[in-house]
């Protein structure tokens, strides 16, 4: 699995730049090659997890899959989705509503 990450420059209060903030990559076809195979070693994406979503200051809580074929293609298809979802009965919402999760996956307020 090829992993990588991108170094974020940031500039803190005091103005001194620093670049110690890394948004975790993850290539497309390692994704699916590791969703698609049961056998795959999936202590590489648990240790990817930990530094994206962990209690670190430098965890972003961010994961950038990078790679993704028809990535223009699918984001026009996608975005005008997120309308209708936001604009769909409360009670259709709350069936696609995890508080128990929290509101981690699925419709979130």
């Amino acid at each position: 699995v090829a992993l990588g990450s991108n170094q974020l420059e940031t500039i803190t209060t005091s103005g001194i730049m620093t670049s110690n903030l890394e948004v975790i990559t993850i290539p497309y076809a390692d994704l699916l090659s590791a969703c698609q195979d049961d056998t795959s070693d999936a202590s590489n994406f648990d240790t990817l997890i930990e530094a994206s979503f962990g209690s670190l200051p430098t965890s972003l809580g961010i994961i950038a899959v990078t790679d993704v074929p028809a990535l223009p293609e699918l984001r026009l298809k996608l975005l005008p989705l997120a309308r209708k979802l936001a604009n769909l009965p409360q009670d259709q919402l709350d069936e696609i509503t995890d508080a128990n999760a929290q509101y981690q996956v699925g419709w979130s307020h």
